[in-house]
């Protein structure tokens, strides 16, 4: 897994291996130099090309220098332009402007829009971001804002160091205008602004580089993304002789008269992720439309919609399992939320979506029954209903949103979005990379309910069944297949099979 920072983590982290493992600053400086070096490199290849490196007077533009030399060692055309006065820089920039400078490199610093203009005249194969690193606070203006939109004018291939120029490390905004890179090389580690949108977007394809061989830092690094290896060693292992038992037993508690679809979705997707046994609880008059699904064992626990008497039905099977969905396709009718109330009282592993949530939101004492076996997977919109904040403070900030919420309310959060991001009481915050715009359609939330619910039953834990569950979510198709092999062939796959089908 790559672990996430903040910049305030990792300027304490530098510290730390300036101060604490006596690590020089320009070794580091050095070392961050031969990442992005390495980077230059491959998107030249073998055709070769000349490099502009975008210089700041701090030590982002300190990096830059230390690449335009090493640039120049390994006999590759480039020249740094610095935004301002070589003087003005300071302790290992300073350094490098000066080593830069009697060594004779191809330096020019400018202060004027039409100098700067005419340093951008020629062909440049690779252009690098070296204005402004993660401790920005202020809006990009002046000659570094003209410095920004040439290069996103430019045909070129665009390289930020550690974060293109403009984005927030912190929350991922944009402070005025930003650099927009084909790549972003991170040091030491990913910050945060680079997987929140819409810094995301900006930084291309974003990389980690080591600098420094860190080890004893006092302080927990509590953000991650996860990768393939991680999901694959996270799935527990299928024994030979394994059963239906020890895959869970299953309970979806969704669907109302006008709200089927969610249901069957949620319950396919169930059995795709290796749910064992699957009891789906329906309202009356949707268990013919799971004919089609003959593996889940469809009981109708209601009458047309939900109601009192539901109850029992549902506590009584409840007994019966080892975890629980409940929310999808329920309506907002009055007993949804004391449905809602046996799941959270039962104590089972529970994954909470949808009208689910809907129905906490309406019912607030229910907050209080949130403990630390429950998911709930909200969107935004439902996060600003659950927490009482707006809308578009989720939106700016959503670590904050989901971190506190969870350790507020001691449950397991997922916040769902083009990053989502999954939240433990701890602390603990994993982002999720995977999926695309495609999933940004209804019944994508009724499926990633029914992946978690058949993780929940394979004895994940709530926190690894959540992060996993959006990853394979996310997931394209083929990816998904190989990542969850034979947990997701269902009995009637083996039917099609014998008769010559296919899957």
């Amino acid at each position: 897994m790559k672990k996430v920072v903040t910049p305030t983590e990792m300027r304490d982290i530098d510290a730390f291996m300036i101060s604490s493992m006596g690590i020089p600053g320009c070794i580091l400086m050095e070392n961050a130099a031969e990442c992005v070096l390495r980077e230059v490199q491959s998107a030249i290849g073998q055709s070769g090309g000349s490099v502009l490196i975008l210089c700041g007077t701090g030590n982002n533009g300190g990096d830059g220098l230390a690449l335009l030399r090493k640039l120049i060692i390994h006999g590759i055309s480039a020249k740094a332009v610095i935004l301002g006065e070589g003087k003005n820089m300071r302790g290992d920039a300073k350094l490098n402007f000066d080593i830069a400078k009697a060594c004779g490199l191809p330096v020019k610093e400018v202060t004027g829009p039409e100098q700067l203009k005419g340093e951008f005249e020629g062909d440049f194969r690779v252009i690098v971001d070296g204005i402004f690193g993660t401790g920005l606070k202020r809006d990009v203006e002046g000659i570094e804002k003209q410095a920004v939109e040439l290069s996103n004018a430019a045909n070129a291939f665009k390289i930020a160091i550690d974060i293109p120029s403009g984005i927030d490390g912190l929350t991922g905004q944009v402070k005025g205008c930003a650099f927009k890179a084909d790549v972003t090389v991170a040091m030491q580690y990913l910050k945060r602004g680079l997987l929140l949108y819409p810094g995301r977007e900006y930084a291309g394809k974003a990389v980690a580089g080591s600098i420094g061989l860190l080890s004893g830092f006092p302080k927990e690094l509590n953000e991650e993304v996860l990768d393939d290896g991680d999901i694959k060693r996270i799935l527990p292992q299928r024994k030979p002789d394994a059963h239906k038992g020890d895959s869970g037993k299953c309970l979806l508690v969704a669907g109302s008269t006008n709200l089927s679809g969610a249901a069957f979705m949620c319950a396919l997707s169930a059995l795709r992720a290796g749910c064992g046994l699957l009891k789906v609880a329906v309202p009356e008059g949707l268990k013919p439309q799971f004919y089609s699904l003959p593996e889940a064992m469809v009981f109708e626990a209601a009458e047309r919609d939900w109601s009192e008497p539901d109850l029992k039905t549902v506590k009584e099977t409840l007994e019966m399992s080892t975890c629980a969905a409940v929310g999808p396709g329920m309506g907002t009718g009055a007993e949804v939320a004391s449905i809602v109330g046996e799941v959270l009282a039962s104590g089972l592993p529970a994954v909470i979506d949808a009208d689910g949530l809907n129905a906490i939101s309406s019912n607030r004492k229910l907050l209080g029954a949130l403990h630390e076996k429950v998911i709930i997977t909200p969107h935004p919109a439902e996060m600003s209903r659950l927490s009482g904040k707006h809308i578009n403070e989720i939106l700016n900030d959503p670590v904050n949103a989901a971190r506190e919420f969870s350790k507020e309310h001691g449950c397991i959060v997922h916040l769902k979005g083009a990053t989502s991001v999954t939240a433990s009481p701890d602390g603990k915050i994993t982002y999720n990379l995977t999926g695309n715009p495609g999933l940004a359609k209804g019944g994508s939330g009724d499926v990633l309910t029914g992946i978690i619910l058949a993780l929940l039953g394979q004895k994940l834990d709530c926190y690894d069944a959540t992060s996993v569950g959006a990853y394979l979510l996310g997931c394209a198709a083929d990816k998904a297949l190989e990542l969850l092999r034979c947990r997701m062939l269902k009995a009637s796959d083996v039917i099609g099979a014998l008769m010559g089908d296919s899957l």
